[in-house]
Parts: C-alpha cells; sequence; structure tokens
C-alpha cells in the first residue's frame, strides 16, 4: 500500500524558518511507511537536495528532486525529472533570489480593542512605541502601519483558491483568508519581483524542459498551457480545500490533476515547533501568529492509508501523481561532474570545431607543413578531449596564455601536441617523444592540469 503513494510536497528544515524535518528523518518515516518514492520541494531554495539524496539512497528509496516557489500569483512545486530539468530549476530558483523576490516578513500588525494596531517596531517591547507614547519623549522616523482588526476577522474562503502559498489556499481547514491589506502586501511582493526582472511565467515560457510543474492555481497554469503547451503541467490537487473548481479545469483544459500532501513536519505535535519557528520569522509572539502564516496542523507524515482514503473519489489525481513520479527519472545524481566555463558562449560541438581549427592552424605555424606523424597524432589527442568534452578548457587556457608574451606551460601538459600548437606549451612532444596519455586519456576521471608560469612583472 505505501509504495503506491508518493508524497510530492515534502519540506525539511532546509525550508528554513518553515519546516522541522530533517531530511534524514523524512526519509527514516518514509521507509517506515513503506513509501519507495519522496519528494523534496522545501521553499523557495534548493539547499537540502545533496543531503536528501544521499539520505534517501542509503534506505533505498528514490530521491525526486525539486522546490516550492510558493508566491502568488504564480505558486507552483518544481520537480527535477533529469539533469537538464535540475539545471533549469537551479537557474529558475536563483534568479528569483537575484531578482528581490524573496521577501524579508514584514513586521505583524498588533491589534487591540479599537480596532487600531499599534505603531511599534517588530520585536520591541510593547510598551515601547514610535514618536512618544512611552519611548521616554524620543521622536524618530518610524513607519507605522494601522490595521483595522474588524477586517481581519472576516473571513473570505472562496478567494483563496488560486495564487496562494500552499497551506493558505486550502480553506475549511483552520485557515484565515486573506484580508484587503494582506492581499495588497502579496501583490506589492508581485509586482516588485517582477520590477526587478524575475516572473516564474516568463521563465517557465522560456523553457521548462525537465521540469515537471505542479500548481493550485488555475489561471497560471492556464496562462502557461496558451503559452507553451500543457506538457508536464498539472493541477496540484492537495488532500483538503477548494477541489471540485479544480476537477473541473482539469476536465475543461485536459491539464491532469496530481495529488500532492505537503507537509512540514512529522508528527502533529511538532506543528508548535513550527509555530514557533513563524514566530521567529516574524518577530512574533507565539499567540499572535495569525493562521495565515502556518501550515496547517495536518501538514504531518501522515502515511500514505490516511493520504490515499483523501483521494477516493478523485482517482484520476492518483494516477496524475503516479505519471509524475515516472516522469522524473533521475537515476544518478546532477552534480559531481566537473563544469568548465563554455568559450564565448560556443556549445561543446561548436568549441571542439573551433579548437580542432586553431590545432591545425597551429601545427602549420609549429612545423611549417602537416606531416602523418602530426596527423595521427593530432587526431589521436583531438578525439579523447572530445570524448572527455574539454574542448572549452583548451581553448579558455589559450585565451589566456595568448594575452601575455611571455608564458610556460610545464607538467603532464608539455606531453599534448594540441598544446604545443596552440602555443600553451613549447617543447614538440613528437620529437621528445612524450606520452600524451601522462597528460589525458580515456581512463582517468580527473581533468586535465595545465600549468602555466607568468613572468612576475609582467
Amino acid at each position: 500500500m505505501g509504495g503506491e503513494f508518493v508524497p510530492l510536497g515534502c519540506h525539511s528544515s532546509y525550508s528554513l524558518l518553515w519546516g522541522t524535518a530533517s531530511v534524514e528523518g523524512l526519509c527514516e518515516r518514509a521507509k517506515e511507511a513503506g513509501i519507495a518514492t519522496l519528494a523534496l520541494t522545501d521553499r523557495n531554495g534548493l539547499y537540502g537536495v545533496l543531503p536528501f539524496w544521499e539520505a534517501a539512497r542509503s534506505v533505498g528509496i528514490k530521491p525526486i528532486l525539486g522546490a516550492h516557489l510558493p508566491d502568488p500569483p504564480s505558486p507552483a512545486f518544481l520537480l527535477a525529472a533529469d539533469h537538464r530539468g535540475y539545471r533549469r530549476l537551479a537557474r529558475v530558483v536563483t534568479g528569483y533570489h537575484q531578482s528581490g523576490a524573496h521577501p524579508h516578513p514584514n513586521p505583524l500588525p498588533q491589534g487591540n480593542a479599537s480596532g487600531l494596531g499599534d505603531c511599534r517596531v517588530a520585536g520591541a517591547p510593547r510598551n515601547v512605541l514610535p514618536n512618544g507614547g512611552n519611548a521616554g519623549g524620543r521622536s524618530e522616523a518610524m513607519s507605522c502601519q494601522m490595521v483595522d482588526i474588524a477586517s481581519e476577522a472576516k473571513q473570505s474562503p472562496s478567494s483563496m483558491g488560486q495564487g496562494m502559498p500552499a497551506f493558505a489556499g486550502m480553506t475549511g481547514v483552520g485557515c484565515e483568508g486573506m484580508t484587503e491589506s494582506v492581499r495588497a502586501e502579496m501583490t506589492m511582493r508581485t509586482d516588485a519581483a517582477e520590477e526587478r526582472g524575475f516572473s516564474l511565467l516568463e521563465a517557465l515560457k522560456e523553457d521548462r524542459k525537465g521540469l515537471v510543474v505542479l500548481s493550485p492555481s488555475l489561471s497560471f497554469l492556464d496562462r502557461l498551457a496558451r503559452a507553451s503547451g500543457t506538457k508536464g503541467l498539472y493541477i496540484a490537487l492537495y488532500p483538503f480545500g477548494p477541489q471540485r473548481e479544480r476537477i473541473r479545469f482539469s476536465r475543461e483544459t485536459g491539464i491532469p490533476l496530481a495529488a500532492v500532501t505537503p507537509i512540514y513536519f512529522l508528527d502533529r505535535p511538532d506543528h508548535h515547533l513550527h509555530k514557533l519557528l513563524r514566530a521567529i520569522d516574524l518577530s512574533t509572539k507565539l499567540d499572535r501568529v495569525p493562521a495565515r502564516e502556518l501550515a496547517p496542523a495536518w501538514t504531518f507524515f501522515q502515511g500514505p492509508e490516511q493520504w490515499l482514503e483523501r483521494y477516493l473519489h478523485c482517482p484520476e489525481a492518483l494516477v496524475g501523481m503516479r505519471e509524475v513520479v515516472e516522469k522524473c527519472r533521475m537515476d544518478t545524481p546532477p552534480w559531481g561532474q566537473y563544469v568548465f566555463p563554455d568559450f564565448a558562449g560556443l556549445g561543446e560541438g561548436q568549441a571542439f570545431t573551433l579548437l580542432e581549427e586553431k590545432a591545425r592552424k597551429g601545427a602549420v605555424r609549429r612545423y611549417g607543413a602537416s606531416s602523418r606523424a602530426v596527423e595521427e597524432r593530432l587526431a589521436h589527442e583531438l578525439g579523447i578531449i572530445r570524448a572527455k568534452g574539454f574542448a572549452s578548457y583548451f581553448l579558455v587556457v589559450e585565451d589566456i596564455v595568448s594575452r601575455f608574451p611571455i608564458t610556460c606551460g610545464r607538467g603532464s601538459a608539455a606531453a599534448s601536441l594540441v598544446s604545443y600548437c596552440l602555443g600553451i606549451t613549447h617543447v614538440d612532444p613528437l620529437r621528445h617523444n612524450l606520452f600524451f596519455e601522462r597528460f589525458l586519456n580515456m581512463g582517468r576521471n580527473e581533468p586535465p592540469d595545465i600549468d602555466v608560469d607568468f613572468p612576475w612583472d609582467e
């Protein structure tokens, strides 16, 4: 039974000041529950993917790597289907942070019976008020946010279905609705992010190959589907909250449903620890953390039997969940390989063509005329360089060396005819019968090491 269900929305302690569970704890709990696959989707980051991969593999669980970008108007879970998808995911998350979109929580307004919030600095004692009050008559420029507490109490569950973070988008689970002030703040954050150059919609429209996108926002999915098709898109259907509209939207548009179970802690009592983290993040007291800033109490690791019961009325969501798992086939980690800069933005094929051209011109310059020995040695070395993917590496080194009038390449690189023809080294490997495989060969896992000396006064 456990192997049939896959939690696609796990948040670990790497969801800073949100999640309470360690990646090791999540994997151990999944193993105990008989779950064969687990997806890590921490909020706005990939900080936990490396320890998660290792922890999952150590207990025999297939890891799925992803991230949760919860900000409106385009909340989404992005899962990497392959190595290309992981690279794209990393670029999307990086773009999100570079834009300054990740909001620092504003001080929460503290209400009173009159319906006006106290004007105070987050984390300051309650008797410290700006512009006088009990602050000893000091008059400093401080921003003051006034909040109508009566409006805070108004619930608007019908408005919460789309564009909200996963937890706040679920009605009927004790979550507060959005007030106008909260909605305005979220809109301001989104506008600010887009002004700085980041839009998740635009980022995915540009390229989402290798990514599986799951979102509870129907408007976001509709716009993305119109721009780039429905392939790899899924409607995130939570075990609680509004479902009827999403089911109807799926049948109308053909975008499949997928069961997504957000997890923020291992056991129900851990909700108190989660609330403590949220209070720290918001610089407020435990009893003042609003429900809209909390994950619901049911977002603990309940187990496959309980989750499956929540989708008995919608088996197509379980089918979509299994389709997502099938798409995410990454058997080897997307790291551990050497990453070299692309020379002048060239792809590996273009870089190799340029390297071959430069090497042959250099051979004419070094030897006056090409010979059979030179051609055979060049073909041999270039074949290994191409197979190992080091064309850009040689071009970068050649570009650096060409900028100085006097250089001296040394070490095992002197055994390379390509290095000699590029002007990186100045010892003829054919004349001195130097063995190229000492420098680079197909059985060597390390990248080539080219040592170059430069004059100290240059």
